[in-house]
């Protein structure tokens, strides 16, 4: 698998969703945020990972993710499970208020690296899209937290080239693709609605199935 960071750190989208497993993975990372952010590292080992329940290695991106996509399912947890995220939230957002340089700056270094892994997939789509269209759901996971940082945490990452580089990989990407339904479970639609996520609505195809970029957005 290319970018082969995105499958070892919170933005692996397996296809069928387990809330428990996202709720334990954000509940760790909450637990973790502070040593998190004071460390130099982007792929965070959580401490509750265990043998027999491993966690995915823990990011500020994949945390965000996951916290939407517990968002589009909310009416279905229990009610333990809704106290469990609310308090989790809470947590979240005191420990990202109190060390908001360095969330900022893990911000940028995970925006640097996941533009990286999605420009190399999106190269490897535009010369062979049917052999990499069954990675598309789990790659594409790294452009939505993108757009996540961009809503939660706009000023990491707006007006420093950032975007740019985004916007451009966004145009490859209409270059190469067409109309598809949502490429994720679509219990986690109502989370990820087409504006501003229309990446998930389209699929790199050959070039005889493509159509017009302006008709994607």
């Amino acid at each position: 698998m290319l970018a082969g960071s995105a499958s070892n750190d919170l933005s692996s989208l397996p296809i069928m969703i387990n809330p428990e497993r996202d709720l334990r993975t954000v509940e760790a990372m909450v637990v973790d945020l502070k040593p998190y952010l004071l460390s130099n590292v982007l792929y965070w080992q959580l401490s509750d990972s265990r043998p027999g329940y491993p966690l995915p290695r823990g990011t500020l991106g994949g945390m965000f993710l996951r916290d939407q996509r517990l968002e589009a399912i909310y009416d279905d947890l229990s009610m333990e499970q809704r106290e469990r995220l609310e308090y989790a939230r809470s947590g979240m957002r005191a420990e990202l208020a109190h060390w908001v340089v360095q969330a900022e700056m893990k911000v940028q270094l995970e925006v640097k690296a996941r533009i990286r892994g999605w420009r190399i997939f999106l190269s490897e789509c535009e010369d062979n899209p049917r052999r990499y269209q069954d990675e598309y759901p789990t790659q594409v996971g790294s452009r939505t937290i993108i757009q996540l940082f961009d809503e939660r945490l706009p000023r990491a990452v707006r007006g420093r080239g950032l975007m740019t580089q985004v916007s451009y990989l966004d145009g490859q990407l209409l270059r190469i693709s067409t109309r598809e339904g949502f490429v994720w479970d679509e219990r986690l639609q109502s989370a990820f609605p087409e504006t501003p996520y229309w990446w998930l609505y389209v699929l790199p195809v050959p070039e005889d199935q493509r159509i017009d970029p302006d008709d994607v957005r």
